[in-house]
């Protein structure tokens, strides 16, 4: 995501170069963007299946099972984002009127006008199946909520993401809706949407490491073997479940139910 904000601030005044940018823009970003939310889902579903209403007869996910949610969100992005490069590979860039600063040096029979590169025009298909991508990406973050709300009172600090997950969820949500209008309203005004696009591209993907991923990485470099696991659940004296860790910590007790990542056997 950063490579893209990178890429897309190259100049250039060739068609080609500007075509072939907008499609690798958008490939980095967007796909980008699909594996580090589809993860986080994947991860989202598992808690939720275990955690939420327990029982003896549940399927437990297995590795391969996330692996398939992650690849099923990127890979339906993919292909969206491919009938959008092969539209955009038909479409010739569009040249606009910079509405910042429209009118560049006068003479007395000559008027100048200045003039930008945009990848495409207002009704072409790029345009529409970039419109198509943002609905779908809304659509992965209402589930995000989903998942967040429903799993918001596991007790387990390691596991229980609901807080950050919502945060981000929000957080990108509103960054979303900003970058679907500058992309669709304010095209022409060249300075202003590069600051407000890229920014937003910057802002999600540093939210991501801050409220994710550094978190995970700070407690594992703190608690390496994970003894620590379990140590930051509600006081004992408040708490109606109990929760203990066993072996490699693959195995996990709640109340009666003992949950495996093989299977579920009640302990009672």
């Amino acid at each position: 995501m950063y490579l893209s904000v990178f890429l897309g601030l190259l100049p250039s005044t060739k068609k080609a170069v500007i075509r072939m940018q907008c499609n690798i823009h958008v490939w980095l970003y967007g796909v980008g963007y699909l594996l580090v939310y589809g993860t986080l889902l994947a991860k989202m579903w598992r808690v939720y299946q275990i955690f939420h209403n327990p029982n003896s007869n549940k399927t437990i996910l297995k590795t391969w099972h996330l692996m398939c949610v992650v690849f099923s969100v990127t890979g339906v992005g993919v292909l969206l984002i491919l009938a959008r490069s092969v539209a955009q590979a038909l479409t010739d860039p569009d040249l606009v009127t910079n509405k910042e600063n429209p009118e560049g040096a006068t003479g007395s029979d000559i008027q100048k006008f200045n003039k930008v590169w945009q990848c495409y025009g207002s009704g072409s298909a790029p345009f529409y199946l970039d419109l198509v991508i943002f609905v779908y990406l809304g659509l992965l973050q209402v589930v995000g909520i989903i998942l967040a709300f429903q799993t918001r009172k596991v007790k387990i600090p390691i596991l229980n993401d609901s807080k950050s997950v919502t945060a981000l969820i929000y957080i990108s949500s509103i960054v979303l809706v900003v970058i679907v209008l500058i992309s669709f309203i304010l095209n022409e005004y060249v300075n202003v949407r590069a600051v407000m696009f890229y920014g937003g591209i910057i802002l999600l993907a540093t939210i991501f490491l801050a409220l994710i991923f550094i978190p995970k990485v700070i407690s594992l470099h703190r608690d390496p073997a994970g003894n620590e696991i379990f140590s930051d659940i509600d006081d004992p004296s408040k708490r109606a479940e109990k929760c203990e860790i066993k072996g490699n910590h693959n195995n996990i007790a709640v109340g009666l139910a003992e949950l495996t990542d093989s299977e579920m056997v009640p302990s009672g």
